[in-house]
């Protein structure tokens, strides 16, 4: 993790560019198919980055900008800190535009505006309707929905669910909540 970091403030990340970053968190009800559905997983980031770079785009070109590039790397996890299955995403974007004029070699980079909290709520009301758009048209939010985890691999799927649940799966305590270990027990430090 370190190496990878060092790597892209030294090597990828422009000196002159902020970066931001998005943290894409996604709901319960959908992890257990995202667990092994990269193909869909990889749809739902798409659906997010184009959001995002959207807003970027209209930004700037309000600002009388054109010819306009963009620049982010994405980080795919698939668990949460306590090793549950928690698909989500950690994306690394240029807080801004390179844009050439007419004419011109060098591409110059146009920071964006600050974020506000409408900027914020549109981002996410809007990504949020269209990952919707997509699982229905996926037919995903369909209670009948074809489990082909749990068709070719029942023990793997009966695993991954009581993971996305914070449940245990197997032995005596098989559906009860997971315990977590505590550092301080006496201050119930975790």
């Amino acid at each position: 993790m370190a190496d990878t970091a060092a790597r892209l403030v030294d090597n990828v990340f422009p000196t002159n560019a902020p970066v931001r970053q998005w943290v894409i968190s996604l709901p319960i009800e959908i992890r257990y198919r995202l667990s092994y559905d990269g193909k869909l997983l990889s749809d739902l980031l798409a659906v997010f980055l184009r959001v995002v770079r959207g807003w970027y785009y209209r930004k700037v070109k309000e600002a009388g900008h054109e010819n306009i590039r963009y620049g982010s790397v994405t980080f795919a996890q698939r668990f949460g800190s306590s090793l549950n299955s928690n698909p989500h995403f950690h994306v690394l974007q240029l807080d801004g535009v390179y844009t050439a004029g007419e004419g011109e070699d060098i591409p110059v980079f146009i920071r964006a505006p600050e974020l506000t909290e409408d900027d914020v709520r549109q981002i996410v009301e809007t990504t949020a309707h269209r990952v919707i758009r997509l699982l229905q048209r996926r037919s995903i939010l369909d209670d009948g929905d074809y489990d082909r985890l749990a068709d070719e691999y029942p023990v793997l799927a009966g695993m991954t669910a009581a993971s996305v649940q914070g449940l245990v799966a197997t032995g005596e305590r098989a559906g009860m909540r997971v315990r977590r270990v505590l550092s301080n027990p006496a201050e119930a430090v975790r």
